[in-house]
């Protein structure tokens, strides 16, 4: 618009730039960086040697049966697990649904007296603490007294069969001692073990081995012809075991022969 137009008050139209109808070109750097990939790619693709179909479907079932592979391990690590938590499930249902034969303590009573003695009775005091009747039962009682008892298991002899009910308990013994050898203990004149086991099937037909050793304490300030003194017990070092936890002590003839019990199932 010329000068003249602007001071008649003409009116007239703006001049707007006609908008770039071409394709507008990228920065430099993008360009040469586009064109060393196409030459990488044409030179990557003039060294490739040419495949047959048969040598990409080979290829491709080489790709596949990786993958196929793979997934095989991974669902046998997934069996593996979900077999190790069954197994873990069922072991603990079983132990819910047990019987579990055990000695509670080394019981002591007065069984009679004369004019120079007190007679006590020991005994072990078993109890089934599981939750079923245990099958087979046979439990065994043993005693050694003397000033050197031998370290090893002793022969029990023919075991005797019980029915336990669940949670009941059941006295089994029969050594008699009286006050005087009680009060000879206190000068170290010998000793007392009492010696049990019990051997018995739970619900499920596996079979049981309950090893028990308790030894006879005495007081030394009591007088044992007085029928108020009391008698305790206590677990020796060795021998109360369950089951394949007595295996420790297998070199001994008499736990071994216990532990052949276990391998019969």
């Amino acid at each position: 618009m010329t000068e003249t137009n602007k001071q008649l008050g003409q009116p007239h139209e703006e001049h707007n730039p006609q908008p770039y109808k071409g394709k507008r070109k990228k920065p430099v750097f993008i360009r040469i960086y586009r064109s060393i990939k196409r030459c990488a790619y044409k030179y990557k693709a003039e060294r490739r040697p040419q495949m047959s179909d048969h040598s990409r479907n080979e290829r491709a079932m080489v790709r596949w049966t990786a993958v196929v592979g793979a997934a095989a391990v991974m669902s046998a690590f997934i069996a593996l697990k979900t077999c190790q938590i069954l197994k873990v499930t069922d072991e603990t249902a079983r132990t819910g649904e047990r019987a579990f034969i055990g000695v509670m303590e080394l019981a002591t009573n007065v069984v009679g007296s004369d004019q120079n003695n007190i007679y006590y009775r020991i005994s072990l005091d078993w109890e089934n603490s599981g939750t079923t009747v245990p099958k087979e039962l046979q439990l065994y009682f043993g005693q050694i007294i003397g000033k050197e008892i031998p370290e090893a298991f002793p022969d029990l002899g023919t075991g005797t069969h019980f029915v336990l009910l669940p949670k009941q308990s059941f006295s089994v013994g029969d050594l008699i001692v009286n006050g005087n050898r009680l009060n000879n203990m206190r000068g170290g004149a010998g000793q007392i073990k009492a010696f049990g086991m019990a051997k018995y099937r739970d619900a499920f037909n596996d079979r049981h081995l309950t090893m028990v050793c308790y030894d006879v304490i005495v007081n030394p300030v009591l007088d044992y012809n007085r029928p108020d003194s009391k008698v305790s017990g206590q677990p020796c070092v060795k021998y109360n075991c369950i089951d394949t936890e007595c295996s420790r002590y297998a070199g001994e003839k008499t736990v071994a022969d216990a532990l052949e019990y276990l391998k019969d199932r």
